[in-house]
């Protein structure tokens, strides 16, 4: 049994205590153990310093039930927890320590606040006086420490009562101290830990700090990195070994995963030594090992609520200053916190939105609605259009990323990225939500603007830019699809070439501007002809026109159609005030009697057309004995073989610059044919004819292997420039190709990154499939890849995505103009951007003067070539204009 009060004088009483409370809160075993350790401690020195039987601490819990931490038994040496008293049971003891923070029962058989206990619990212990003192939050009462001497009643000092109101302030300080610990898990630990000091160490360096090692230090943040542990340490620790390597021994165990903790002496800069209690841990950040290193004064330990609030400051300062949007929630949808970008953002004020609102009132509610039918449908269970729908993922996959639209207050629309992220407690249980949303409404506007000019480009690659009218392009792809429908309907179809009579008379007489407006014109009466005879039109080029009947039941249907577009061309048209008078010879094929494709029946129509002009006749069908008729087409295709054979092929060069360096980077070898009697036959004529035959393979393997000959003839002497040569559709179907590529390669010992592959858009029109495969087999090569005449085809942009492919060339058509036509430049800008966006270089074709070749470089165009830099040239020419290049002084070059 313990002695009262009344035995012991006051002021060595007064001192004991003092001193106790001065020593708990000393003690390090309070802050760096656990919670429950820590009220160990404390109950057991209490005992001592009030000379009690008996102390324990009680939490208050939300059933109104007090439930023992700790009970330590100073006669049995015994520490016990986990008995519950019930508020219903002891209403006079609970509204006691409800209302007073100091219970001081000196009989507490006879105290009216105590006296509910006197029969199950002081009799039997024999206690008979108590002090209780209650600890709080906030105004709330928590919990309380009871302290109980058993044996005879005591009448307790003021000072005793002092001592217990410290000691349940300690053990609320203790309570947030390690509630802050659990809660801030999802901080980082440089955060988490900001009361002690820590260094982030690499190399065994220190490289970051916090702002407590340098409070701890005296150092600035300059001086203190790069410094090692043993550095800002005396040159031996306590238990004599040197502090250098024992530094290195225990960050080599902390590096292979093993925690080291120790004491450890260091030294500030004034000198002055300080111990810590030093933790070394394995940290990775960004893929790298690093320690991180936590070091806690041991000479002077903060109190636990400067701790909550440094760390709370710390985080509102994040949380305000975060530039995106943070929303955070109850679990119910209630609106908790409100940032200030939220509040930009979205034109409410935090006081607005705070416990005031849900997130759904920023949200489109159409896009709700359409979510909650997406999820009822994945979850095969009825979701509500509401907040549900934007946390019910997240539960499971712990965040949800996703697109929605907010709406302003002032009801305007801003589409944004919304991460929500449930939050949850270290058992798991979901507290509240987060959402982070970053305003993507840039992003969308750069999306939408480049579908638009996606789709212009899409227009213009298939349609005729002066008519409006389908061109080349699109009449292969609407023959591909119309012959394989009459094919598998085993019906007829046509199609037909139309060639002006007089056209070039008009051009050369009034100008090329009278000649644009009656193209228009009669594209407009043509078009309105043939609609109604289910009969397509398209410009093919110049005064060529094509006409596709998909479906019909006889040739003379066809003729007819031939005869009625005829007298549509010769009927007069009044230009500008002036009559004009053409026209028309119409060749037609049939399919399937005299072609199985598009470009068959083009070749067949083109005969017969020949032959309607020779002979004035205005409409003739395709015959096989008309191809005689046709004397320099065929003899042509017989030479062209003899032409391979004889060397009477060249390749001329054309170079390729840098648009900023203005250095020479590549350049394209173009095929010329000097004929022995036609003279110099155009690349336009003769190559269409060999792709109309197998000769259009040994054409394109005579150009890459004279490309890879004369690769190595400028190596010799010095000269390391890519060659870019041009593959036609056919050669995209041949998947032998690149085999015979590669043993071209290595026969001439040729790297080939210095041969490079146009193709062009539509080469993938007829099998793209097996074009696919081609190309991705001359990729794996090592050859470079580059889509030629851009915007004149697909134009799509799954193609750039599915190819391996290097480079863009922008066609001629729309470079030529892009001065003068706004749409043009357009088309120029967003190909550009469209191009870098998917990594990939910029060519820009037919640059013909300095001013275009200064505006494309205000768009960022890469490269360029066109015959404002050089015409193409044979090979010694282009030899000699390299040198000449090589020297020019290009610091004027844009001064136009």
């Amino acid at each position: 049994m313990r002695d009262s009060f009344s035995q012991t004088s006051h002021a060595p009483r007064m001192q004991r205590l003092q001193s106790s409370y001065v020593a708990l809160m000393k003690n390090a075993q309070l802050w760096n153990t656990s919670l429950n350790s820590a009220f160990q401690v404390i109950a057991l020195n209490c005992t001592q310093a009030l000379n009690v039987s008996r102390a324990s601490i009680w939490f208050l819990t939300d059933k109104h039930e007090l439930e023992c931490q700790v009970l330590f038994d100073a006669d049995e040496s015994k520490i016990s927890r986990g008995m519950r008293l019930r508020a219903t049971d002891f209403p006079s003891y609970f509204d006691a320590i409800e209302h007073h923070r100091i219970l001081d029962a000196n009989n507490a058989l006879t105290d009216s606040r105590t006296l509910e206990f006197t029969e199950p619990y002081l009799k039997p212990l024999n206690i008979h006086a108590m002090l209780d003192a209650s600890f709080r939050y906030e105004g709330k009462t928590e919990g309380v420490i009871c302290f109980e001497q058993v044996g005879q009643p005591r009448l307790w000092s003021q000072h005793e009562c002092n001592y217990a109101i410290s000691i349940s302030d300690l053990i609320a300080q203790l309570r947030i101290f390690y509630a802050l610990k659990d809660s801030e898990t999802r901080y980082r630990l440089l955060y988490e830990q900001c009361g002690d000091g820590v260094f982030i160490i690499k190399n065994h360096q220190v490289i970051d700090c916090n702002q407590t090692a340098l409070t701890l230090f005296g150092y600035c943040k300059d001086r203190l990195l790069g410094s090692s542990l043993d550095s800002l340490s005396p040159a031996y620790q306590p238990d004599g070994q040197l502090s250098k390597g024992k530094a290195y021994e225990l960050g080599e165990q902390a590096l292979h995963g093993h925690e080291q903790s120790t004491e450890w002496l260091h030294k500030r800069e004034d000198g002055s030594l300080f111990y810590v209690s030093l933790k070394l841990n394995r940290l990775e950040l960004n893929e790298e090992i690093h320690l991180i290193a936590t070091l806690h004064n041991i000479d002077s330990l903060k109190i636990a609520q400067e701790k909550v609030l440094e760390l709370n400051s710390l985080r509102q300062a994040i949380f305000d200053s975060a530039r995106y949007s943070i929303i955070s929630t109850d679990p119910n949808g209630i609106i908790l916190t409100f940032n200030k970008a939220a509040e930009n953002l979205l034109g409410y004020t935090a006081n607005e939105m705070i416990q005031r609102k849900t997130p759904q009132i920023i949200h489109k509610a159409s896009e709700v609605v359409e979510r909650a039918k997406e999820l009822s449908t994945m979850l095969e269970r009825e979701i509500q259009p509401g907040f549900e729908v934007f946390v019910t993922r997240c539960k499971e996959l712990q965040s949800e990323d996703r697109e929605w639209t907010y709406i302003h207050k002032d009801g305007h629309e801003i589409p944004v990225l919304l991460s929500v992220t449930a939050l949850r407690d270290v058992d798991q249980h979901i507290t509240g939500y987060l959402g982070i949303a970053y305003d993507i409404t840039e992003r969308k506007n750069a999306e939408s603007a480049l579908l638009a000019s996606q789709k212009e480009l899409e227009y213009r690659a298939s349609h005729d830019s002066l008519t409006g009218l389908a061109n080349r392009t699109q009449l292969h792809t609407d023959a591909f699809l119309a012959l394989q429908e009459a094919r598998n309907n085993k019906h007829l179809a046509a199609l037909m070439l139309l060639d002006l009579d007089r056209f070039k008379e008009v051009n050369d007489t009034l100008g090329h501007h009278t000649g644009d407006l009656l193209l228009k014109a009669l594209g407009e009466k043509l078009s309105s002809v043939l609609n109604s005879q289910q009969a397509i039109l398209y410009r093919l080029g110049g005064d060529e026109f094509a006409i596709l009947m998909p479906s019909i039941s006889h040739k003379d249907q066809a003729c007819t159609v031939a005869k009625m577009a005829t007298q549509c061309v010769r009927q007069p048209f009044i230009i500008e005030g002036i009559t004009l008078e053409l026209g028309g010879s119409i060749g037609i094929a049939l399919f399937p009697a005299d072609g199985d494709d598009s470009h068959e029946l083009l070749r067949c129509a083109d005969v017969a057309m020949y032959s309607a002009k020779s002979q004035s006749s205005g409409v003739v069908v395709y015959q096989t004995y008309l191809d005689a008729h046709s004397p320099r087409r065929l003899k042509l295709m017989a030479d062209l073989s003899k032409a391979i054979r004889d060397n009477q092929l060249s390749l001329y060069y054309q170079p390729r610059i840098d648009i900023q360096t203005q250095a020479c980077v590549g350049c394209e070898a173009l095929l010329r044919w000097n004929h022995p009697t036609l003279g110099n036959i155009p690349p336009a004529e003769f190559i269409p004819l060999a792709e109309m035959s197998d000769i259009i393979h040994s054409l394109s393997l005579w150009v890459i292997e004279t490309a890879i000959q004369q690769i190595k003839g400028f190596a010799a002497l010095g000269i390391n420039l890519p060659i870019a040569v041009n593959l036609s559709a056919r050669n995209l179907i041949d998947v032998s190709l690149p085999s015979i590529i590669q043993k071209l390669l290595i026969d001439h010992n040729i790297t080939a990154e210095l041969l490079e592959i146009e193709i062009t858009e539509s080469a993938f029109i007829s099998d793209p499939e097996r074009a696919e495969t081609v190309v991705g087999d001359i990729s794996q090569l090592g050859i470079r890849l580059a889509i030629d005449d851009f915007g004149t085809g697909y134009s799509s942009l799954s193609y750039l995505k599915r190819l391996p492919i290097h480079t863009l060339k922008v066609d001629r058509s729309f470079v030529a103009d892009m001065l003068s036509n706004e749409q043009d430049a357009a088309i120029v800008r967003s190909t550009i951007g469209l191009a870098h966006s998917f990594g990939l270089n910029v060519v820009a074709e037919g640059v013909e003067d300095q001013a275009t070749l200064y505006q494309l470089s205000l768009n960022n165009c890469n490269q360029a070539q066109g015959f404002s830099i050089c015409k193409p040239l044979p090979v010694k020419q282009f030899i000699a204009w390299l040198g000449q290049h090589s020297t020019r002084d290009y610091s004027l070059c844009y001064e136009i």
